[in-house]
């Protein structure tokens, strides 16, 4: 099955689901990504909202190896 790509607004709230796995509050993922992007949360767009998904997966690959060097 294929799914539609998402609109621009479900886009804005699966970054921000994604941003509550890493504890995230709404404000905290909106600072980040307009800290990330040089623009406003409200202003980011479709390949700022992939950026800053990219930026969750990144820091979740860090987060990842720091605990396997701890469990180690």
């Amino acid at each position: 099955m294929v799914h539609p790509p998402l609109g621009l607004a479900e886009y804005r709230r699966e970054v921000i689901r994604i941003g509550a796995y890493l504890g995230w509050s709404e404000p905290d993922v909106a600072r980040f990504a307009e800290r990330l992007t040089g623009r406003s949360w409200e202003d980011c767009q479709a390949d700022e909202l992939g950026d800053v998904a990219r930026s969750y997966a990144e820091i979740a690959t860090r987060i990842r190896a720091r605990l396997s060097n701890v469990e180690a």
